[in-house]
């Protein structure tokens, strides 16, 4: 799922970030997500991830809120991302849990946890939940990308290999609470050991890039010969 949305947005970045190209962006995936359910188009399909866009488009609108200000359009794109989150529930349980289990649950707990989600990441969009400063919220905050890179993967695998072998709801806090753990320690032991060797080397290359460049304008002068370089003035930026 990351790669189609990095994909995509990697065009936005080409192009330029600005409000207006995100908005764009915004508008172009959300109809691609409505037409591909209706087509064979494989392509369409990779890169509209149907089931998913709505929360990314939606995590772009929250940050435009949260960046600038909340505005009625961006609102609007929240609540259409919203309602179109609802109508894949049932599509995605088919999908995870299998055709027979998938049509027989109730899907309203899916609705109510989306429900929650939204209203959540809306407090935070507009600052209503700036006042809690919990040290370990920064830990938390870490840890939702290694978990959101394993938990389907790993999550939903572990659930198909045990479920009828335990409780349902056992066996969804006991996987949980595996994945939680499992994505603290790819955060301390991988990417904070990591991220500090990467944030070195880069910070060693940039010094090496401004150490062999030579300073504005000397590169000129040294290849004028030495009767003309006192000829060479520099230009008064502060005309024109």
């Amino acid at each position: 799922m990351s790669t189609p949305f990095a994909s995509l947005f990697a065009l936005v970045i080409r192009v330029g970030v600005t409000y207006r190209t995100c908005i764009v962006f915004i508008a172009l995936w959300t109809a691609a997500g409505v037409v591909a359910p209706a087509t064979d188009f494989q392509l369409l399909h990779f890169f509209a991830i149907p089931q998913y866009s709505p929360y990314f488009i939606a995590g772009v609108a929250f940050y435009l809120m949260r960046r600038f200000r909340p505005s009625g359009l961006l609102w609007g794109i929240v609540g259409c991302q919203f309602l179109l989150a609802q109508n894949y529930i049932r599509g995605r349980m088919v999908t995870n849990l299998g055709s027979e289990l998938g049509e027989r649950l109730a899907i309203w707990p899916a609705q109510l946890i989306i429900t929650i989600g939204f209203l959540a990441m809306a407090a935070i969009a507009v600052g209503r939940l700036d006042r809690i400063q919990w040290r370990w919220l920064s830990t938390v905050g870490a840890i939702t990308y290694p978990l959101y890179i394993i938990h389907m993967t790993a999550g939903i695998t572990l659930i198909h290999h045990f479920r009828g072998k335990m409780p349902a709801y056992a066996l969804v806090g006991t996987v949980t609470a595996a994945m939680l753990v499992v994505a603290w320690l790819i955060h301390r032991f991988v990417e904070r050991p990591l991220s500090r060797r990467l944030r070195s080397a880069m910070r060693s290359g940039i010094e090496d890039i401004r150490r062999s460049t030579p300073a504005q304008g000397s590169s000129v002068l040294s290849a004028l010969p030495t009767q003309r370089r006192e000829r060479v003035v520099e230009p008064d930026l502060t005309r024109g």
